[in-house]
Protein backbone atom coordinates (compact mmCIF):
# COMPACT_ATOMS: atom_id res chain seq x y z
CA UNK A 1 0.00 0.00 0.00
CA UNK A 2 2.80 2.35 0.90
CA UNK A 3 4.48 1.43 -2.37
CA UNK A 4 1.37 2.39 -4.39
CA UNK A 5 1.20 5.76 -2.63
CA UNK A 6 4.81 6.48 -3.48
CA UNK A 7 4.33 5.43 -7.10
CA UNK A 8 1.20 7.54 -7.47
CA UNK A 9 2.55 10.68 -5.76
CA UNK A 10 4.16 11.86 -8.99
CA UNK A 11 0.76 11.85 -10.64
CA UNK A 12 -0.39 14.53 -8.18
CA UNK A 13 2.70 16.63 -8.83
CA UNK A 14 2.68 16.28 -12.64
CA UNK A 15 -0.93 15.89 -13.81
CA UNK A 16 -0.14 16.65 -17.47
CA UNK A 17 2.35 13.82 -17.58
CA UNK A 18 -0.13 11.46 -15.89
CA UNK A 19 -2.78 12.16 -18.60
CA UNK A 20 -0.47 11.13 -21.46
CA UNK A 21 -1.03 7.64 -22.95
CA UNK A 22 1.31 4.91 -21.74
CA UNK A 23 2.42 3.78 -25.19
CA UNK A 24 5.91 3.82 -26.69
CA UNK A 25 6.21 6.41 -29.48
CA UNK A 26 9.05 4.53 -31.17
CA UNK A 27 8.60 1.76 -33.73
CA UNK A 28 11.06 -0.94 -34.89
CA UNK A 29 10.67 -2.50 -38.36
CA UNK A 30 9.45 -6.07 -38.54
CA UNK A 31 12.11 -8.79 -38.10
CA UNK A 32 14.73 -6.11 -37.46
CA UNK A 33 16.64 -8.00 -34.79
CA UNK A 34 16.33 -11.37 -36.54
CA UNK A 35 18.04 -10.07 -39.70
CA UNK A 36 20.54 -7.80 -37.92
CA UNK A 37 23.38 -10.34 -37.60
CA UNK A 38 23.08 -11.29 -41.27
CA UNK A 39 23.29 -7.65 -42.37
CA UNK A 40 26.36 -7.01 -40.19
CA UNK A 41 28.17 -10.05 -41.63
CA UNK A 42 27.36 -8.92 -45.17
CA UNK A 43 28.69 -5.41 -44.55
CA UNK A 44 31.93 -6.78 -43.05
CA UNK A 45 32.55 -9.16 -45.94
CA UNK A 46 31.96 -6.36 -48.47
CA UNK A 47 34.47 -4.16 -46.65
CA UNK A 48 37.05 -6.98 -46.76
CA UNK A 49 36.53 -7.45 -50.47
CA UNK A 50 36.98 -3.73 -51.13
CA UNK A 51 40.23 -3.73 -49.12
CA UNK A 52 41.61 -6.66 -51.16
CA UNK A 53 40.71 -5.07 -54.46
CA UNK A 54 43.83 -3.01 -55.31
CA UNK A 55 46.12 -2.82 -58.29
CA UNK A 56 49.75 -1.88 -58.83
CA UNK A 57 50.38 1.00 -61.25
CA UNK A 58 52.13 0.24 -64.51
CA UNK A 59 55.96 0.14 -64.38
CA UNK A 60 55.84 0.63 -60.61
CA UNK A 61 58.84 -1.56 -59.82
CA UNK A 62 60.91 -0.19 -62.73
CA UNK A 63 60.43 3.41 -61.52
CA UNK A 64 60.76 2.58 -57.83
CA UNK A 65 64.55 2.38 -57.68
CA UNK A 66 65.09 5.64 -59.57
CA UNK A 67 62.56 7.47 -57.35
CA UNK A 68 64.27 6.23 -54.18
CA UNK A 69 67.69 7.32 -55.45
CA UNK A 70 66.31 10.73 -56.44
CA UNK A 71 64.79 11.25 -53.00
CA UNK A 72 67.99 10.24 -51.17
CA UNK A 73 70.15 12.56 -53.31
CA UNK A 74 68.05 15.63 -52.54
CA UNK A 75 69.76 18.09 -50.25
CA UNK A 76 67.94 18.48 -47.01
CA UNK A 77 67.66 21.95 -45.62
CA UNK A 78 67.56 22.24 -41.93
CA UNK A 79 65.46 25.16 -40.79
CA UNK A 80 66.62 27.23 -37.89
CA UNK A 81 64.01 28.00 -35.32
CA UNK A 82 64.53 31.65 -34.44
CA UNK A 83 61.71 31.60 -31.92
CA UNK A 84 63.55 29.01 -29.84
CA UNK A 85 66.66 31.19 -29.99
CA UNK A 86 64.69 34.19 -28.78
CA UNK A 87 63.23 32.17 -25.91
CA UNK A 88 66.67 30.97 -24.84
CA UNK A 89 68.11 34.47 -25.13
CA UNK A 90 65.28 35.89 -23.01
CA UNK A 91 65.76 33.21 -20.37
CA UNK A 92 69.52 33.79 -20.33
CA UNK A 93 69.07 37.56 -19.95
CA UNK A 94 66.67 37.08 -17.03
CA UNK A 95 69.18 34.78 -15.33
CA UNK A 96 71.98 37.28 -16.01
CA UNK A 97 69.98 40.17 -14.54
CA UNK A 98 69.09 38.18 -11.42
CA UNK A 99 72.68 36.99 -10.95
CA UNK A 100 74.13 40.49 -11.36
CA UNK A 101 71.55 41.91 -8.94
CA UNK A 102 72.49 39.34 -6.33
CA UNK A 103 76.19 40.02 -6.86
CA UNK A 104 75.70 43.78 -6.54
CA UNK A 105 73.64 43.36 -3.38
CA UNK A 106 76.34 41.20 -1.82
CA UNK A 107 79.13 43.62 -2.74
CA UNK A 108 77.15 46.54 -1.30
CA UNK A 109 76.56 44.65 1.91
CA UNK A 110 80.32 43.93 2.15
CA UNK A 111 81.04 47.63 1.64
CA UNK A 112 78.49 48.50 4.31
CA UNK A 113 80.14 46.03 6.67
CA UNK A 114 83.55 47.57 5.93
CA UNK A 115 82.20 51.07 6.56
CA UNK A 116 80.64 49.89 9.75
CA UNK A 117 83.98 48.46 10.90
CA UNK A 118 85.75 51.73 10.09
CA UNK A 119 83.11 53.69 11.97
CA UNK A 120 83.46 51.36 14.94
CA UNK A 121 87.23 51.86 14.95
CA UNK A 122 86.77 55.64 14.91
CA UNK A 123 84.29 55.43 17.75
CA UNK A 124 86.75 53.29 19.71
CA UNK A 125 89.49 55.86 19.14
CA UNK A 126 87.19 58.62 20.37
CA UNK A 127 86.47 56.69 23.56
CA UNK A 128 90.17 56.16 24.14
CA UNK A 129 90.94 59.89 23.92
CA UNK A 130 91.17 61.70 27.19
CA UNK A 131 88.81 64.55 27.85
CA UNK A 132 91.70 66.91 28.57
CA UNK A 133 93.24 66.23 25.13
CA UNK A 134 89.96 67.04 23.41
CA UNK A 135 89.57 70.30 25.35
CA UNK A 136 93.20 71.28 24.59
CA UNK A 137 92.58 70.66 20.88
CA UNK A 138 89.42 72.80 20.96
CA UNK A 139 91.26 75.60 22.74
CA UNK A 140 94.16 75.38 20.29
CA UNK A 141 91.82 75.57 17.30
CA UNK A 142 90.11 78.62 18.85
CA UNK A 143 93.49 80.25 19.40
CA UNK A 144 94.42 79.54 15.78
CA UNK A 145 91.19 81.11 14.55
CA UNK A 146 91.87 84.25 16.60
CA UNK A 147 95.59 84.36 15.81
CA UNK A 148 97.10 86.61 13.19
CA UNK A 149 99.66 85.57 10.54
CA UNK A 150 102.70 86.27 12.76
CA UNK A 151 101.36 84.08 15.58
CA UNK A 152 100.66 81.22 13.13
CA UNK A 153 104.11 81.44 11.66
CA UNK A 154 105.67 81.33 15.11
CA UNK A 155 103.52 78.35 16.06
CA UNK A 156 104.49 76.39 12.93
CA UNK A 157 108.20 77.13 13.34
CA UNK A 158 108.14 76.15 17.01
CA UNK A 159 106.16 72.92 16.64
CA UNK A 160 107.26 71.52 13.24
CA UNK A 161 110.60 70.79 11.61
CA UNK A 162 111.53 71.89 8.13
CA UNK A 163 111.32 68.28 6.96
CA UNK A 164 107.70 67.96 8.20
CA UNK A 165 106.70 71.12 6.38
CA UNK A 166 108.25 70.09 3.04
CA UNK A 167 106.77 66.61 3.28
CA UNK A 168 103.33 68.06 3.95
CA UNK A 169 103.76 70.44 1.01
CA UNK A 170 104.73 67.56 -1.36
CA UNK A 171 101.71 65.46 -0.31
CA UNK A 172 99.32 68.21 -1.39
Amino acid sequence: MQNDLENNSWQNEFPTLAKMPKETPFAVPENYFESLTQRIKTDVSLAELKAKDFTIPENYFEKLQSEIVAKTNQKKTIGFNYYALIRYAAAASVVLIIASSIWMMQSKSKQMNTLTEVELQREQLLYELKEEDILDEINTSKQIENADADDMEAYILNNYTEKDITQEYKNK
